[in-house]
């Protein structure tokens, strides 16, 4: 009664190869078709088939002719108190004639199974790609040569370009003005904001700061532009120089000053209601054209 009401034992199949164990026979199915099950399966077919050996000497057996033929370089087993590596070494770089040469390697690996021509070939091969990659090795070194020098030219320039902007504002224009001293200096004309309303402000704005900076001697101005292509600014304030990177935080500045100071002076200056509207809509113009106004001072004040 208590063997009928056991559970059936499941059946077990197992792969020794893969060490691998499963109880259904779908499992099993998909495991002998999987790629891992094939190929250490396949190893061991192949392993059954006679492999052709080169041994040396000194006990160690090699797949390779080239294998062994490396082994022998470094290879210190000593035979009759002849070193193999001197013998092998002594025998490659002699200028003797092919058939001495040839007799002095059968003498050193007598009675051995090993495909000379094989080596000699493997040696070959190797020794044209060392000579192909040396070959393109000089090729890309002489490509690289002029844009080296290039290079040098360049930085050599630009390293002499800010040694000369720099003694030039350093000494020469060492008693300009501050930036905001010179903002602080500025006197809005009529003129100077009828422009705003008429030219716009990319205009109207750049012009005041380009004609109050050329009414000024060159060397008592606060900002300079030593490159126009790359937009390179320098600005003095707190008593120093120092360029005025990214995004132009200083510049940018001063133009707020100046709409600040356009502001205050429009009432001031006309009353007529046109013309106020017009010149404070394009002071307020936002977002303001920053980049244009910007570019257009720095063509203006470029030494």
């Amino acid at each position: 009664m208590t063997n009928e009401n056991a559970p059936k034992r499941a059946e077990s199949y197992s792969c020794e190869y893969c060490d691998y164990v499963c109880s259904k026979s779908y499992d099993w199915y998909r495991h002998v078709s999987t790629r891992k099950h094939k190929i250490l399966t396949n190893t061991n077919k192949n392993a059954s088939k006679r492999v052709k050996k080169y041994d040396c000497i000194c006990g160690k057996t090699y797949k390779h002719a080239s294998s062994l033929c490396n082994h022998r370089k470094k290879c210190k087993y000593d035979e009759n108190n002849i070193s193999i590596n001197s013998t092998m070494n002594s025998t490659i770089d002699s200028t003797i004639d092919s058939t001495d040469k040839s007799k002095c390697m059968n003498s050193i690996v007598e009675n051995e199974d090993i495909s000379y021509k094989e080596m000699f070939l493997e040696l070959m091969k190797k020794n044209s790609e060392i000579t192909n990659i040396m070959i393109e090795q000089h090729k890309t070194i002489q490509t690289m040569v002029p844009n080296i020098n290039k290079s040098k030219t360049t930085t050599n320039n630009t390293t002499n370009n800010n040694f000369n902007i720099n003694i030039f504002l350093n000494e020469q224009c060492k008693d300009a003005l501050n930036m905001t001293e010179f903002i602080e200096s500025i006197q809005l004309s009529v003129e100077d904001l009828t422009n705003i309303g008429e030219l716009g402000q990319t205009k109207g704005m750049s012009n005041i700061l380009i004609d109050k900076l050329n009414s000024l001697d060159i060397f008592k101005r606060p900002i300079h532009c030593s490159d126009i292509k790359k937009e390179t600014i320098y600005i003095k304030d707190q008593d120093k120089w120092s360029e005025d990177t990214g995004q132009k935080p200083k510049l940018k500045h001063a133009l707020d000053e100046i709409v600040k100071k356009s502001m205050y002076a429009i009432p001031c200056i006309t009353e007529d209601p046109d013309t106020i509207v017009k010149t404070m809509s394009e002071v307020l113009k936002d977002p303001r054209e920053d980049k244009k106004i910007i570019s257009r001072i720095v063509k203006g004040i470029c030494l």
